[in-house]
């Protein structure tokens, strides 16, 4: 049924195209084929096709632009390229943010260890005031961060989650336990094709 559905779907050659994990019940040769069809026939470079897919491979072998959906930033960005172009950008734009963000903590630590020193580096009447100024330096650094704390939770929320699943031992009686089940098909010879 899927199968005759993405094939009408695909030759009735739409304008817009969606496909919602059109590689899911499909066998290989399926799924080779279908990205051998958008990737190649001249019938889809005109045309706009939307995929949404777990299936990188397939991304990598059909896609030409990537549009990410961020929650946190609640914004929709486009990047040329494949999902594996796509991908290694995103990684750089990480490791780039996050080395800005410690040199900002980390000029707001030296501006404020400077600025809370009292008379240590003077007790002139300039040397307050360069206190001073380091202390409103170091508030407006600390607005920047804040304000990038948005955009720090939009690149942090595609960053892979490591989950520890631990065995809880040995269990007494059945995880499941299927009783009077049958199987078969409406108005079919035999009514059932499996009964226990």
């Amino acid at each position: 049924r899927v199968r005759t559905m993405l094939a009408a779907a695909i030759f009735a050659k739409p304008d817009l195209l969606l496909l919602d994990e059109p590689t899911n019940h499909l066998s290989i040769l399926a799924v080779m084929w279908l990205a051998r069809e958008l990737a190649t026939s001249d019938t889809w470079k005109d045309r706009i096709v939307v995929i949404v897919s777990h299936d990188r491979q397939f991304m990598d072998e059909v896609c030409t632009d990537c549009l990410h959906i961020s929650g946190a930033a609640k914004k929709l960005t486009q990047a040329r390229g494949n999902y594996s172009v796509w991908h290694k950008r995103r990684k750089e734009q990480q490791a780039l943010f996050a080395k800005e963000q410690k040199a900002r903590q980390d000029e707001i630590d030296r501006l404020r260890e400077y600025a809370g020193h009292g008379f240590k580096y003077g007790g002139s009447a300039s040397q307050i005031n360069k206190m001073g100024m380091k202390a409103k330096q170091a508030d407006k650094l600390e607005e920047v961060l804040d304000e990038h704390a948005e955009e720090l939770s939009a690149l942090q929320e595609d960053v892979d989650l490591p989950i520890h699943i631990s065995a809880g031992g040995e269990l007494n009686g059945y995880v499941v336990q299927l009783q009077d089940v049958g199987f078969g098909y409406p108005g079919a010879t035999p009514a059932r094709l499996f009964q226990h």
